[in-house]
């Protein structure tokens, strides 16, 4: 088809423009230069011995007074140092991976059945979770399953186990005997009362 007039005079016209542009066309030198930094997350030193999907329970001050509050949902880990061989319970919220709990297993830690369910159970013990709310608490942990439950149970005291071994103690201490790191942690002052069992339960409406 015939070009209409003055179609190759503004396509001339147009190359020529673009040449001028990408010619003139500003280069600004980085002032900062971004290096690659690598993230830790603090568990690259340490062993997964355990770790399964949970949601965990807190017991302290809610808008009803003392209740069990649900810490989150995500991943509960027993770690294991390679290279100190201390152990501890982390869990991470889901997404978002705020830690929910951090705290090392001693063999005063006794895990007890929580309302009566074969897949949960609670616990007393001093958390790091929270920079400005450190402090002894009572925890409570539900699975999906009873098998996973188990499992966690299996592993925690093996770890227990190995830690009072280590401490050169036959067994794990019997409920209410402090280890001398539960001892030294009991010298902060808790921001929540643990609760009994079954002062728990009958809160929660069970």
């Amino acid at each position: 088809p015939k070009k209409a007039e003055g179609d190759e005079e503004d396509e001339g016209e147009g190359g020529e423009d673009d040449a001028n542009t990408s010619a003139h066309e500003p280069h600004y030198d980085a002032i900062v230069e971004l290096k690659k930094v690598e993230v830790r997350s603090g568990e690259e030193d340490e062993k997964v011995r355990f770790e399964a999907r949970a949601k965990l329970f807190r017991w302290g001050e809610g808008n009803e007074g003392l209740q069990w509050k649900e810490r989150g949902v995500g991943d509960v880990k027993l770690l294991q140092h390679q290279t100190t061989g201390k152990i501890r319970l982390l869990m991470r919220r889901e997404q978002v991976l705020k830690i929910a709990a951090n705290q090392y297993i001693t063999t005063a830690m006794k895990l007890e059945p929580f309302m009566g369910s074969d897949k949960a159970f609670c616990w007393v013990a001093y958390d790091f979770s929270d920079a400005d709310d450190n402090g002894i608490f009572q925890f409570a942990i539900r699975f999906k399953t009873a098998e996973l439950a188990q499992g966690f149970k299996k592993e925690f005291e093996a770890c227990q186990q190995e830690i009072a071994k280590k401490e050169g103690s036959s067994s794990p201490a019997k409920a209410g005997e402090a280890s001398s790191a539960v001892a030294a942690a009991k010298a902060e002052p808790a921001k929540a009362e643990p609760a009994k069992p079954e002062a728990a339960a009958a809160a929660s409406g069970s």
